[in-house]
């Protein structure tokens, strides 16, 4: 499967293997959950908020795959990559696709 760039910010590392990603999709994570938040409160419905909406949730999706696709290089980077999706599962069993849990689990053997 080929990804589409996850960050368009040039200062975003995609390249910096398991915690790269781990951080990344925490910052798509809480860039998607504060956007919500905000349409809640505000009750936005508007065009504008619907589609940016739909764009948070695609990059928090994307760099949440890279996370599951992420090759470990060290004991650190699996524990790290492992402790951090089991706490993701924990929250909401359904957050990752199958493919990404089976990636997952595939890269941590």
């Amino acid at each position: 499967m080929r990804l589409e760039p996850i960050c368009i910010n040039p200062t975003d590392d995609v390249h910096g293997g398991v915690r790269a990603a781990i951080s990344t999709h925490r910052r798509k994570m809480r860039d998607f959950i504060n956007f919500t938040r905000d349409c809640e409160e505000n009750r936005r419905a508007d065009s504008f908020s619907a589609a940016r909406l739909d764009r948070l949730s695609k990059d928090e999706q994307l760099a949440l795959t890279a996370v599951a696709e992420a090759k470990v290089q060290s004991i650190g980077d699996r524990r790290a990559k492992a402790t951090y999706l089991a706490e993701l599962l924990e929250a909401d069993p359904e957050c990752m696709r199958p493919e990404d849990l089976v990636a997952a689990l595939r890269s941590l053997a």
